[in-house]
């Protein structure tokens, strides 16, 4: 779903026309993640599908980070993407996460 307001447009309308597109789009929004497949359904789809599913190792994980690190650092010298970048990290700390996927491979294959 895509809501977009011509920011013209959007000047004209009155403070209450603005709230009422607001709410709109807040509730549009909501019915959207709500009616999202997650992530270990999608995996269980795609295994039933006959798709295979692999989990990187712990070691893996700690190898992609490491990697990505001096773009994050060279991404973080910027004070407005290091605010939105601590503000993803402070979010990630009190948001409880979904249920991941588990690795499958299809009937039969070895």
């Amino acid at each position: 779903m895509v809501l977009f307001a011509n920011e013209a447009a959007f000047k004209r309308l009155t403070e209450a026309q603005r709230s009422i597109l607001r709410d709109a789009a807040a509730a549009a929004q909501a019915k959207a993640i709500s009616e999202l497949p997650g992530e270990a359904q999608l995996a269980l789809a795609w295994c039933e599908n006959g798709g295979t599913v692999v989990l990187a190792s712990d070691e893996q994980v700690a190898a992609f980070e490491a990697a990505a690190k001096p773009v994050l650092d060279w991404i973080e010298q910027d004070p407005e993407s290091a605010a939105w970048i601590a503000a993803i990290r402070q979010l990630k700390e009190i948001t409880e996460p979904s249920p991941g996927a588990e690795a499958c491979t299809p009937e039969g294959a070895q």
